[in-house]
């Protein structure tokens, strides 16, 4: 498969589009709204198309990757003061969510600076 074949595939199935604003090449989602980028050539808003179509794939199956979801301590009622030690003895006292937020506290003071 050739670029210009991919580049074509790409275009057909990117529904955001890339309009020419004073000189310089904006990316716009498919039904209009914000800006999603600026850029000064047009090939760097298509590579912008490109890594927004990649992003929409990882995440089409509706799954959230991993455990990033900001607020996990507080919600669970840990706190990440006090020293490592400390910490690690409250993980060891706690068990569940709130024992699990005890060590990743821990880990993340402990960690190699």
């Amino acid at each position: 498969m050739k670029k210009s074949e991919l580049t074509e595939i790409i275009k057909q199935v990117i529904k955001e589009t890339i309009r020419k604003v004073d000189g310089k090449y904006v990316v716009y989602p498919e039904k209009g709204g914000k800006r999603l980028g600026t850029h000064s050539t047009k090939k760097a808003a298509e590579k912008q198309l490109t890594a927004i179509h990649l992003n929409k794939e990882n995440y089409a199956d509706g799954k959230v990757k991993g455990k990033s979801r900001p607020g996990r301590v507080k919600k669970s009622g840990a706190s990440c003061k006090g020293s490592v030690s400390s910490l690690r003895a409250k993980a060891k006292k706690y068990g569940g969510e709130k024992g699990k937020m005890y060590h990743w506290c821990a880990n993340m003071k402990g960690g190699k600076k």
